[in-house]
């Protein structure tokens, strides 16, 4: 049965005959006719999603849905979708107080591929007194959940057939869930004593040199070291590529710009983890990789983890996994090139 969770690829992949009722439902479907959006968007997206996107009652959707692949079973009416950004929507203040820096994803998509990275990239590098205005043919409703998690809020404008999404941080008032709460688990850790202690201050450096300087400088903690870092801002986007590497942090506010960021790294990594398998899929076409890696890891066990072996970093699928497990995986570099990248993935 399909479901509003289900995501529109898988569905597409077990039930080809699906695109019928979604091409017949709404002109916003249409895209996914092209081979190389279907293969960009689908996988990402859920039917729930999709009918927001597409601004179509989802009950119904699910009814036609599940009438084609031969499953009628009663669904539970849901109410329509409603646009995540009504048009009599206030723009927001503090738009008027910063610069805008445009991302156009349009091209991205025509050319097929997953402008995913380069929108997160885009918004790890704005300054203080920027916010991303992302320019989209539909609606990314998904993306809205990707960065509310990373710390943003948005606002969404229909302009000329174009939507005009407006990505800013949010008020310090309003960041409990996210920096702020981490700063607060942090705090409740024990820093380990270190007899190494590497200093490094960023303060005067410019995004995104100071996130660089760290990564740059993270290969030399060993389980005797600590890094030190004096930074101007807390650094809300160093967080998951530290968890994505296996180091623990504590970051203590100073004074107004000024923070301690203190990064060490545990004797045993992912430790709670059952000894695992190697993938190696070096010697396989590159369309083929990912589908058998996602294939492996839906196979594991909690607390059950496999080892991937491959020719680049594969930091794409990283983001990936990022976007549709996130809180169900766990990621730790055993090696970085520059021949062969191993990395250990582990279902939570």
């Amino acid at each position: 049965m399909i479901s509003r969770d289900t995501k529109v690829g898988k569905m597409l992949k077990e039930h080809p005959q699906t695109i019928e009722v979604l091409l017949e439902t709404s002109e916003h479907f249409r895209k996914l006719q092209n081979p190389l959006l279907r293969k960009t968007l689908a996988p990402r997206v859920t039917i729930e999603q999709a009918s927001k996107i597409a601004g179509i009652n989802l009950s119904e959707l699910l009814q036609k849905l599940n009438k084609k692949i031969g499953a009628n079973m009663p669904i539970v009416a849901a109410p329509s979708a409603a646009p995540q950004s009504s048009p009599a929507a206030k723009r927001p203040e503090i738009l008027n107080k910063l610069q805008p820096v445009e991302l156009d994803v349009r091209p991205i998509l025509q050319g097929g591929t997953d402008p995913l990275k380069t929108i997160l990239l885009a918004i790890e590098q704005l300054a203080p007194n920027q916010y991303l205005q992302l320019i989209n043919s539909f609606e990314p409703i998904p993306l809205y959940t990707v960065l509310g998690k990373r710390g943003f809020d948005h606002f969404t404008e229909f302009i000329d057939g174009t939507f005009h999404v407006h990505f800013y941080r949010r008020l310090p008032t309003e960041q409990g869930a996210n920096g702020k709460e981490q700063e607060k688990k942090a705090a409740e850790l024990d820093i380990p004593f270190r007899e190494k202690i590497i200093e490094l201050d960023v303060r005067a450096l410019s995004p995104p040199e100071p996130m660089l300087k760290i990564l740059e400088a993270i290969p030399q903690i060993d389980t005797g070291t600590l890094l030190f870092v004096h930074h101007h801002r807390e650094p809300l986007f160093l967080y998951e590529k530290l968890q994505a590497r296996g180091y623990k942090w504590h970051v203590k506010k100073i004074a107004e710009n000024y923070f301690h960021v203190k990064i060490w790294k545990e004797e045993i990594s992912m430790s709670q983890f059952a000894e695992p398998q190697a993938l190696d899929v070096r010697q396989l076409p590159p369309a083929k990789r990912h589908p058998l890696i996602f294939q492996t890891f839906e196979a594991l066990k909690p607390s059950d983890a496999f080892i991937l072996v491959n020719d680049h970093d594969p930091k794409p699928l990283y983001y990936q996994f990022k976007f549709e497990q996130d809180g169900r995986f766990a990621w730790d570099y055993l090696e970085q090139g520059p021949e062969v990248w191993r990395v250990r993935i582990g279902k939570m």
